[in-house]
C-alpha cells in the first residue's frame, strides 16, 4: 500500500480499498477491523470495514463496542473509512472475532446473534484469568444447531493492563 500512513486505521483501509476491488478479484470482498494501540497515551485508534466491531471489557464490567462503520473492503471503489480512537483504562481486555462466532443457529434454529455473544463473553471473563478461549469456542460450538459452525470462526484476547 503505497503511500499509506499505516498509524492511521482509516488510511490503511481506504488504501486496501484501492487496491482490492471485487471486479478484479473474481467478485471476491472482505471485511477488516483495524486498530493501532498507543500504549503511553492508552489510546486505541480503530476503523472498521463492514466486520464485527471489537469489544472491550472494561474493569467496572461494561462492553463496549468499537466499530466505525465502513463498507467492506472492495465492494464500494469510493467507500470512506473513518478512524476513530477510544481510551482504554488499565485492567481492560480487548477482543476481536470473526462473524462465524456468533452468526449459527441455536438448537431453536434462531441465530444465536451478537447480543446473545457478547453476554456470553461477559460471563466467561468474569474471571480474574480471563476467558479460556478454546473452552469458550467449544461451549459456542456445544450451543449451535449442529454442534459445529457455520463458518470460520477466530477469536483473540489482548490484555491491556
Amino acid at each position: 500500500l503505497p503511500d499509506t500512513d499505516f498509524s492511521d486505521p482509516g488510511a490503511v483501509l481506504q488504501g486496501l480499498n484501492r487496491a482490492f476491488q471485487m471486479e478484479d478479484q473474481n467478485n471476491l470482498y472482505f471485511t477488516a477491523w483495524y486498530g493501532v494501540w498507543d500504549e503511553r497515551k492508552r489510546e486505541l485508534h480503530y476503523a472498521s470495514a463492514g466486520g464485527p466491531p471489537a469489544l472491550v471489557l472494561l474493569p467496572d464490567g461494561s462492553m463496549p463496542r468499537l466499530e466505525s462503520g465502513g463498507t467492506a473492503i472492495g465492494i464500494d471503489p469510493e467507500a470512506q473509512y473513518s478512524s476513530l480512537v477510544a481510551t482504554i483504562p488499565q485492567g481492560s481486555r480487548f477482543f476481536l472475532f470473526s462473524d462465524g462466532a456468533y452468526e449459527f443457529r441455536n438448537r431453536e434454529g434462531a441465530v444465536f446473534g451478537l447480543e446473545m455473544f457478547t453476554e456470553l463473553l461477559r460471563a466467561f471473563s468474569a474471571s480474574t484469568t480471563g476467558p479460556d478461549l478454546g473452552s469458550f469456542a467449544e461451549t459456542l460450538r456445544g450451543l449451535s444447531q449442529d454442534r459445529r459452525f457455520e463458518d470460520d470462526v477466530s477469536l483473540v484476547e489482548l490484555d491491556l493492563a
